[in-house]
């Protein structure tokens, strides 16, 4: 017989029993009534009807002996074990109880996984796998628990108008209007560029002044094609992240990825925005000043688009570079559970690393490591070498603001980098300013010029449709931008996530939707 064991625990481990029954616990175990009632207490034993002897050490062992038919107390009435739904007297399951420490662990130790149900204080893995469930308070600890990471990103998130749990763009209608506007821009910016490379052998008997308007019309396609790849790649990401988008977010955001098509379309908004300012001072020059305009060359022209261009990448990977990534980096992904928030900010990181250096030997203080310039560099090569278990994943920088990997349009002088992004809006908007303008006086200049040909009235007319046209187009597609940046700046009013998606997949795209159809003249020929 066994010489030691563990008393009243619910678990017979004595031959004769005397650890769970004859009066050493304070309440009888059931199967105590077993063996008053079947043992007999010199043979320790019990003669099943089927001629099979059940050893006392075989009661609540988690398995159904081969004695028929089975006695009831032999497991399925043990206090220490919990019972299998599938081991029932009358399912057949060679598995028929657990050790009652191993229920509600997260693991499945039952065949049917019922030890993992209906457990208190428990989150429920999405998939389901190993673990089934972590503790409630592993929510939002920014570390993934459970293999698919569902723990932070629970069931019950509530969608938002930009981003859900299972979409990276939650709203049915917009996700397939990224789609469309991705097409039109994409087909119409492509007809456009082939058709004026069609014209190449016409273009070389033309004036300076028609070969560069069609070159400023060929680079403002071009750039807003570059509209519509974005719009396209974005589009792409949200149909691969469909159904598991909290799974990718915060990789998402902090990737190279968004960070480079949110380059793009900055590249690609405000190359559109120069280059149609450079072609309506071209032709602002033409209509007040028509024998000047002679001695406007082909160089110049191309010197404009080429600054144009400089401008507008710098803008847009500025935010990308080693100082002003520092500046307008906003937080840290850092999965580990001593932070309860998806953002860790500097301060946060800064005071993380002081405790890693309480606890690490021969470790410098983050100020001495870093030569006195804390910043988020510093902080990702001290954790790197000092706590490898807690290191930085990605930065939430200039482009992660949102799913679409928009710039920061709409900033507060509490923003990290607001001066930036305040600056870039104002530029916008003093440009259309001067496009708007720059159109009107040429719309007054051509009325004040009366046509002495009918060919030349319906020329005039067409002119003013046009002017018309463009200048809606513009101020459509930035004037709200601004007035939105500029109110929310000031604090009139909170521009919210729906701001953030409008402005991507609505406003921005305009521009680089319709420019394509007024330059090719498709209105007037439809």
């Amino acid at each position: 017989s066994k010489l030691t064991a563990f008393k009243c625990d619910g678990i017979p481990e004595c031959y004769d029993l005397s650890d769970e029954c004859g009066g050493v616990c304070e309440t009888e175990q059931a199967f105590c009534e077993f063996r008053k009632t079947f043992l007999q207490s010199t043979m320790l034993e019990y003669n099943c009807s089927n001629g099979i002897r059940i050893a006392t050490n075989e009661i609540c062992n988690g398995f159904w002996s081969r004695c028929e038919p089975r006695v009831e107390f032999e497991e399925s009435q043990c206090p220490g074990r919990f019972k299998c739904k599938s081991g029932s007297l009358i399912v057949c399951s060679w598995f028929v109880s657990i050790d009652r420490s191993l229920v509600c662990n997260g693991y499945r130790n039952c065949d049917d996984g019922s030890d993992e149900l209906n457990c208190k204080d428990r989150f429920y893995c999405t998939t389901g796998q190993r673990p089934t469930s972590v503790p409630t308070w592993f929510r939002f600890d920014d570390f993934s628990d459970c293999d698919d990471g569902s723990d932070e990103c629970p069931p019950a998130l509530k969608n938002s108008i930009i981003s859900s749990r299972n979409e990276m763009i939650s709203n049915g209608f917009l996700r397939a209007w990224l789609w469309i506007m991705a097409i039109i821009a994409l087909s119409g910016n492509a007809y456009v560029i082939c058709k004026t490379c069609l014209k190449y052998e016409k273009l070389k008997t033309c004036s300076a002044i028609a070969k560069g308007n069609y070159f400023l019309i060929f680079n403002l396609a071009l750039s807003d094609f570059l509209m519509g790849v974005y719009l396209a790649v974005v589009a792409g990401y949200s149909v691969s992240f469909s159904g598991k988008y909290c799974f990718e977010d915060e990789g998402w955001r902090t990737g190279t990825t968004c960070a480079y098509l949110g380059a793009l379309s900055v590249t690609s908004s405000e190359a559109s925005l120069f280059i149609l300012s450079v072609l309506t001072a071209m032709r602002l020059y033409t209509i007040l000043f028509p024998w000047r305009s002679r001695n406007i060359s082909l160089v110049q022209v191309l010197i404009a688009v080429i600054i144009a261009w400089a401008v507008a990448v710098t803008l847009a990977v500025l935010p990308l570079g080693a100082y002003f990534s520092e500046i307008v980096t906003e937080g840290a992904w850092l999965p580990s559970k001593f932070f309860n928030s998806t953002v860790v900010r500097l301060n946060q990181a800064r005071t993380f690393t002081d405790q890693v250096g309480l606890y690490t030997r021969n470790s410098t203080p983050l100020v001495m490591y870093a030569n006195g310039s804390v910043t988020w560099s510093s902080v990702r090569a001290y954790l790197n070498m000092y706590s490898p278990d807690n290191t930085i994943q990605g930065l939430y920088g200039y482009y992660s603001r949102s799913s679409v990997c928009l710039s920061k349009f709409f900033v507060r002088s509490n923003a990290s980098g607001w001066q930036f992004a305040i600056v870039i809006v104002s530029v916008n908007f003093l440009l259309f300013l001067f496009i708007a303008g720059s159109y009107l006086v040429i719309y007054k200049h051509s009325n004040t010029t009366k046509p002495t040909k009918s060919t030349e009235k319906d020329r005039a007319a067409k002119m003013q449709s046009k002017i018309i046209k463009l200048v809606a187009t513009d101020f459509t597609c930035w004037v709200p931008i601004c007035i939105m940046s500029f109110m929310h700046f000031s604090r009139i009013v909170t521009i919210t996530d729906t701001g953030y998606i409008v402005t991507a997949v609505v406003l921005l795209p305009i521009n680089s939707v319709l420019n394509p159809l007024l330059y090719s003249n498709v209105f007037e020929k439809l």
